[in-house]
């Protein structure tokens, strides 16, 4: 995004702000019929809060996930094991210049850039 990946959490906390709960550890992903439940740990108090919602956007890294309480099926425990051990060592520089260069000059406006 222009302006750097904060533009996407920026537009997270704009839309729906008031629905995001911080410092808050989720302990267990299950159906309820129809339905999801998420249970929440608010690592602050301890208190464990559950949330239902028709549907779930995961984005909880694999090696995480896998030890989490659920009732996914084995077939989903089995694929959440089997890609939790490729993942590629990385790291995240802060890097601050005058201009915006990599936007400006080569057109890079976010993602995993590569060097040697």
């Amino acid at each position: 995004p222009v302006g750097g990946m904060d533009r996407i959490v920026d537009g997270f906390v704009r839309s729906v702000g008031r629905m995001i709960s911080y410092d808050s550890e989720v302990v267990r992903i299950a159906r309820a019929g129809g339905r999801a439940q998420v249970a929440v740990r608010n690592r602050r108090s301890g208190t464990v809060s559950t949330i239902e919602a028709d549907h779930v956007i995961c984005t909880i890294p694999l090696t995480v996930l896998k030890g989490i309480d659920s009732d996914f099926s084995d077939l989903v425990r089995r694929a959440i094991a089997a890609g939790s051990g490729v993942y590629i060592p990385a790291v995240k520089v802060a890097y601050e210049a005058d201009r915006r260069w990599w936007e400006l000059d080569h057109h890079i406006y976010g993602g995993i850039s590569w060097t040697s």
